[in-house]
Parts: structure tokens; C-alpha cells; sequence
């Protein structure tokens, strides 16, 4: 949605988002400029995300990746693309990387 804050409480509150990540450097940090975008993700209220996560095999052979497959953003479509890589290779009898160096 769009906010009703306004661009000084908005930084507040992601620089305070942030200091949890990456604590009180982003103190420092200087904002550039705030994009307000109408419609930039789709409404994903319950039960929209049920179940959270849907099937990457499709059928033999068959696979699908894309945020529709977990949630509708950028680290859904990669989280996605990855659980279809790992479907791939465990289907060809390939074993995962974290798998090969644990060996």
C-alpha cells in the first residue's frame, strides 16, 4: 500500500527496521530518495498464500519456478528458482552442493 507517513517518519522507521540487521551504522547512512509505488506487489492476504509454498514438480520432467510458487517478490521468485534447481538435479541423481561437501 501506500503509506500516509511522510518521508522523514518513513526513514525513521526503516532505519530502525535496519539497525537490527546492521546495526547503528545505519545511523549514518543518507537517504537518496523515497518512491511511493502504487501496486508494486500484489495483495497477498490469507488465503492467498495457502498453502505458503505450492509444488516446483509438476510431473515427470515437468518443472515450474516463479514468486507464484512461494510469495510475490524478488526472494520468492529466487527461492523458487532454486527449489526447481534442487528438484532438477535430485531427479537426475545429482547431489546438492551442501550435500557433496559434507561427503
Amino acid at each position: 500500500g501506500l503509506p500516509d507517513a511522510g518521508d522523514s517518519l518513513l526513514d525513521l522507521r526503516v532505519r530502525d527496521h535496519c539497525r537490527s540487521w546492521f546495526g547503528e551504522q545505519v545511523d549514518e547512512w543518507t537517504p537518496l530518495r523515497t518512491y511511493r509505488i502504487e501496486h508494486a506487489q500484489p495483495a497477498q492476504v490469507p488465503p492467498a498464500l495457502s498453502p505458503p509454498t505450492r509444488p516446483i514438480r509438476l510431473g515427470d520432467g515437468l518443472y515450474v519456478a516463479g514468486d507464484h510458487r512461494t510469495n510475490a517478490s524478488i526472494n520468492g521468485a529466487m527461492r523458487a528458482g532454486r527449489l526447481a534447481a534442487e528438484a532438477v538435479l535430485a531427479d537426475l541423481g545429482v547431489p546438492l552442493l551442501d550435500e557433496a561437501v559434507r561427503a
